[in-house]
């Protein structure tokens, strides 16, 4: 597995970026595969980073926490003051977009593809995949446990409640999104606001 593209490997490194032990990078030999570490980010203990063909940007001052893994083989961006929690997963096959300040907790995994199953005998490595973008808005927060599946757009502000499972589509700004699979279930702070004028 060796990749398509121009061979060449784009890695830009900001001021005091912090590197943990055992961080590892694996890459598609012959693809063109870009790593971009912003300003005071940093990859702790046993982080993996497989680019296979693909980008990833972490923002100023973002953490990307023990043993959680980035693969890319399209576009992965992080924006700045972000965290990607412990054992979490972002597996990007076309794009995932994680805006400013999103906190993701432990065992987060978020994916952009999914192989298309029809119940047959066909083995599942041979099927069809599915793959549409995700996107997180600025400050969401996504508790620990939660799978955020292709094609699922989170409206800022949001909270994704732990193990929820959201299964594509778009979820408003402002709302806890709960349950498997997941739908908005509570507007945050409703209860502290008067009525609309």
């Amino acid at each position: 597995m060796v990749g398509e593209g121009d061979a060449t490997f784009r890695l830009r490194v900001g001021r005091r970026v912090r590197l943990g032990r055992d961080v590892r990078l694996e890459l598609w030999a012959l693809g063109t595969n870009v790593l971009d570490l912003d300003d005071d980010s940093y990859l702790l203990d046993g982080v993996r980073v497989l680019l296979r063909s693909g980008a990833v940007t972490v923002g100023a001052r973002t953490g990307v926490r023990d043993y959680s893994v980035l693969k890319s083989e399209g576009r992965l961006t992080i924006g700045a003051d972000s965290q990607v929690s412990y054992h979490s997963t972002i597996h990007c096959r076309r794009e995932v977009s994680l805006d400013d300040r999103v906190i993701m907790a432990e065992r987060v995994t978020i994916v952009d593809s999914e192989k298309d199953r029809d119940g047959s005998d066909a083995p599942t490595v041979d099927g069809p995949l599915r793959i549409e973008p995700v996107a997180l808005g600025r400050n969401v927060f996504v508790a620990a446990g939660a799978v955020i599946g292709h094609g699922s757009r989170v409206g800022r502000n949001s909270t994704v409640a732990a193990n929820a499972v959201l299964t594509g589509g778009d979820y408003p700004p402002g709302w806890v999104i709960a349950g498997a699979p997941a739908s908005a279930v509570k507007e945050l702070g409703a209860e502290t606001q008067g009525p609309s004028p």
